[in-house]
């Protein structure tokens, strides 16, 4: 390290003039153990390293001058000048013992320990559960019965990176990490994949996780860049947590560098500006971190570091979110609070800010901009139109005097429109109860006019837009090139961008920079799993018969088609959707199901309502559902508590049920429900709770943290959130497990909000979403979609893609090669399996078959269900079955049962009918569904 600092800092004309004790003073300085534990001290640590430590100097002609001594070459072009090293068996002894610990590998960078590689044998039955476990040993982070001292934490104080490998498989974490977050690293980005077999002299060959992980990650170049732009720190539940980034980040970040430099400007094309690009990676992979480590990347680079970076947003809580977030990256973030708190809008804020030359961090949500949206003109036209005669008096809907077939008789009068040309058809019946008359449209329009000043023509600006798919064409579209007409635009997005409407998107940004999608992120452990389930609300309209009976005779007039487009709009409409007594029975079985199956595990529920009256009205059943609920606990007979599980088994599904909500009972008696709604000049004053914009934060706030927690202002009862629209995007909360969906959803919106649910947390191994809407034919379409761009987004980038051109050379070639473990020791087929069950006997054999059985598997999986892979289905059945066989001692069922389920979005798996828990509530037969994983 001392030569390392002596070579690193030489003065203006290349010489080396620091003096030992100067020296002295800065190691001293870097490794102070100024921390309460042992992540404090590594972060500490980190900063110093990634920032330099500040000494004064001891001697010479500078004596007394502060400066700024660093102890890593950063940039690629001095590299060569550190000194990297891999050390073997690395002894290290336990502090205040003779005892000593060797990890297998500790890679040093200028004398520093910044690595810790712990190998393991593949013929283990779990190895890499055991390197994990070794690792948490080394760093003394594994919870003991005892408070005996058993590992060498010193050694992580300058931990960057733990990796643990069996070359099968390689992963890695950070510091602080249990086991949860350990993953693969799956490229070798920005350095190809065929530059890396050529180092490795194996030209057309294929690499293993373990080369995979050490040239995508620990090449040296990789490696700094890690612990310099790619490293932040947060919090979680009150716990520091140490963040590195994972692999499609580091190569979305590395990619979008390329294109901005790269890129041509407007003025060297003459036309568009070519250095930006989207970046679609999937909703809860950690897309917001992603504009973080760039950001970081950006202030390193000494061609981009002067770039005026603005974010840019279109909701409020998104843009705290992405605030929060862009901290982590130690940016200034402008407006600043002082500058919020100016005697002027926030908009002219902005506006200055935009005007000024220089590299700050901007955020803005410009459509908001109330200077544009003065710039309006309403056009309106006069149309004839059919509507229902008001009648003296009408009750409320869902009232006994207001029945449903009226209901759909005034929602649907409109239907018999006149054609074109504004003149009713004059051979079609009048309906009955209905009368003409003519109604004015009205379009509000932007009135722009060239009006729109030019805050900023310089080319050193780049556009972050979140969610660019969204709202970041027309009229916002329009204003941001006019106020910023020579900015690079980057748009981030986790929603596909698939609609015919919303190809414009691409038109605006360009190509995609970077995709990381649904099925990459899954199959990565960067997103759990999303259950589907579907309910329903029949029987809860009474006389559902005579309805259907009157509905058919009311548009007898109407084809087929046109019946079946009226029951479809008009059945979900809000004024049967907020009906109270539909959004009782609704609730009822909501909290039957969040007791039962969520609350006792410590996870929260959202609830999404199709309007905001009904958002309010379901607070006021819900809260009434969990009185009745707790009234049915204490009425539960003590002696049913106390029964066996097989006696309680011979009890009738409800007592069931309560017996083992009962171990909850605490938890459901503090639970408490909020809503979270936007606000309107009209609203009764008892919605003031939950529009108000202060109480709205503090119940998203409260919502995400944990049921349990020692510190009592890290924990909060508030476990249920009702919505309408708001929190459905940019709203991240692991803590969140599942989604009660009322409200009718397509496309972009509903993709975004069923991963609410998806984000990772320790014991979530997957998100619900609980269907009261009937959304599973949108939801199927959406997803096909998504598969379909997936496709044609293609490359090395694809995240996950099942271009069939690359794909099916990949499954044979994974075929031939777990075959040819038998081939080349004499076993020519599989059948019968004796020969290849007594092959895999042995450890070596047994373990290399392991990891390319899940390769052949996994490939074989990504496209089960076109044609092309019928001719390897039955060696993978085969295999399985071999992999399975206990004569083979191999824990591989279940990884194999899971590659081989079908992920075509048509694969719906139906399970057993979810029956009724109470008489009152009898929903048709449900199917469960597992969300394809494309």
């Amino acid at each position: 390290m001392k030569a390392a600092i002596r070579r690193l800092n030489k003065d203006d004309l290349g010489n080396e003039w620091l003096d030992d004790l100067t020296i002295d003073r800065a190691i001293r300085e870097l490794l102070k153990t100024d921390g309460r534990g042992l992540l404090e001290l590594n972060r500490n640590f980190t900063q110093r390293l990634q920032t330099g430590i500040r000494v004064p100097v001891a001697e010479g002609p500078r004596a007394g001058e502060e400066i700024t001594v660093h102890v890593i070459a950063w940039e690629k072009e001095r590299l060569k000048e550190n000194d990297f090293l891999a050390i073997n068996q690395f002894q290290v002894l336990i502090k205040g013992t003779p005892h000593n610990k060797r990890p297998d590998v500790v890679l040093f960078v200028n004398g520093l320990p910044v690595v810790v590689i712990e190998c393991k044998s593949p013929a283990l039955t779990n190895p890499m559960e055991a390197a994990v476990d070794q690792l948490l040993h080394y760093s003394n982070q594994r919870e003991l019965d005892h408070a005996e001292r058993e590992g060498i934490p010193e050694l992580f104080h300058f931990n960057a990176l733990v990796v643990g490998t069996h070359f099968y498989q390689a992963c890695a974490s950070t510091l602080g990490d249990t086991g949860e977050s350990f993953a693969e690293w799956k490229d070798t980005s920005p350095v190809s994949n065929a530059d890396v077999l050529k180092e490795l002299g194996k030209p057309g060959g294929t690499l293993s996780s373990q080369e995979m992980l050490v040239a995508g990650m620990l090449r040296p170049a990789h490696l700094l860049d890690l612990v310099r732009n790619f490293t932040v720190w947060d919090t979680d539940e009150g716990r520091l947590v140490k963040k590195v980034a994972r692999y499609q980040q580091f190569r979305a970040v590395h990619a979008t560098v390329r294109q901005l430099e790269t890129g041509k400007t407007k003025s060297e094309t003459g036309d568009t500006d070519t250095r930006g690009g989207v970046v679609w990676h999937t909703q809860g992979s950690g897309k917001s971190l992603t504009m973080a480590f760039l950001v970081k990347k950006l202030r390193t680079l000494p061609e981009l570091r002067a770039f005026k970076v603005v974010v840019v947003s279109d909701r409020t809580s998104l843009e705290r979110q992405l605030r929060g977030t862009m901290q982590l990256a130690g940016e200034n973030i402008r407006p600043t609070k002082e500058e919020l708190k100016q005697n002027v809008s926030q908009i002219e804020i902005v506006q200055r800010i935009l005007r000024e030359q220089g590299p700050d961090l901007v955020f803005c949500m410009m459509q908001k901009n109330p200077d544009v949206d003065l710039e309006k003109e309403t056009i309106t036209a006069e149309v004839p139109a059919y509507v229902r005669k008001e009648a003296e008096s009408e009750g409320e809907v869902g009232s006994p005097g207001f029945s449903r077939s009226e209901l759909i008789e005034r929602r649907t009068t409109d239907v018999a429109e006149p054609p074109k040309g504004g003149t009713p058809n004059p051979t079609r019946e009048i309906p009955a109860g209905t009368q003409l008359v003519t109604r004015t449209l009205k379009l509000t329009i932007p009135k722009f006019e060239g009006k729109v000043e030019a805050l900023n023509k310089d080319e050193r600006i780049i556009l972050l837009i979140d969610e660019c798919h969204r709202s970041q064409a027309g009229d916002f579209h329009g204003y941001m090139m006019a106020a910023l007409p020579n900015a690079v635009k980057i748009g981030f997005t986790g929603t596909p961008i698939f609609r015919e409407s919303d190809k414009n998107t691409l038109g605006i940004f360009g190509r995609f920079i970077d995709v990381y999608g649904m099925t990459a992120s899954w199959q990565d452990g960067a997103t759990v799993e999303i259950l589907y389930e579907g309910r329903s609300a029949d029987g809860l309209v009474d006389q559902t018969t005579r309805l259907d009976e009157a509905f058919n005779n009311r548009f007898r007039h109407y084809t087929d088609a046109e019946r079946a487009i009226i029951r479809q709009r008009y059945g979900n409409e809000p004024d049967i959707l907020e009906a109270p007594r539909l959004i009782e029975q609704k609730a009822r079985d909501m909290m039957l199901h969040y007791a039962g199956d969520i609350l006792p595990n410590g996870f929260k529920a959202q609830v999404v309502a199709v309007s905001r009256k009904a958002a309010v009205r379901y607070h006021e059943w819900l809260v009434k559902a969990k009185a009745d609920l707790l009234a049915a606990l204490t009425a539960l007979p003590p002696e049913k508590l106390a029964l066996m599980p097989d006696d309680l088994e011979k009890e009738p599904e409800w007592t069931q049920y309560l017996v083992r909500v009962h171990k909850n009972r605490q938890r459901l008696q503090d639970l408490e429900i909020a809503v979270v709604i936007s606000s309107d000049h009209k609203d009764p004053l008892s919605w003031k709770q939950w529009t108000d914009e202060i109480e709205r934060e503090k119940h998203e706030r409260l919502f995400k943290l944990p049921f349990v927690h020692d510190d009592q202002s890290k924990r909060s009862p508030l476990g249920i959130l009702v919505v309408k629209n708001m929190l459905l995007t940019g709203f991240d909360a692991p803590v969140e497990q599942v989604l009660y969906l009322d409200r009718q959803m397509a496309d972009h919106e509903l993709l975004q909000a069923i991963t609410r649910v998806n984000r990772r947390k320790a014991g979530k191994p997957r998100g619900y979403v609980v269907d009261y809407a009937g959304v599973a034919d949108a939801l199927a379409a959406a997803i096909k979609a998504v598969r379909k761009l997936e496709d044609e987004a293609g490359g090395p980038s694809g995240g996950g893609t099942t271009d069939l051109d690359e794909a099916l050379p990949r499954l044979r070639e994974a075929h031939q090669r777990v075959m040819q473990i038998f081939k080349s020791h004499g076993v020519a087929s599989l059948l019968p399996i004796d020969p290849a069950v007594q092959l895999l006997a042995d450890a070596k054999i047994r373990a290399e078959f392991i990891m390319k059985l899940r390769t052949f598997l996994i490939c074989l999986g990504a496209i089960f269900t076109r044609p092309e892979a019928a001719e390897f289905k039955r060696d993978a059945k085969i295999l399985a079955f071999i992999a399975a066989s206990p004569r083979t001692s191999i824990r591989t069922h279940n990884f194999c049962s899971s590659a081989l389920r079908p992920r075509s979005s048509n694969s719906w798996t139906p399970t057993s009918p979810r029956r009724a828990l109470t008489p009152s509530f009898r929903p048709r037969p449900s199917w469960t569904r597992n969300l394809p994983r494309r």
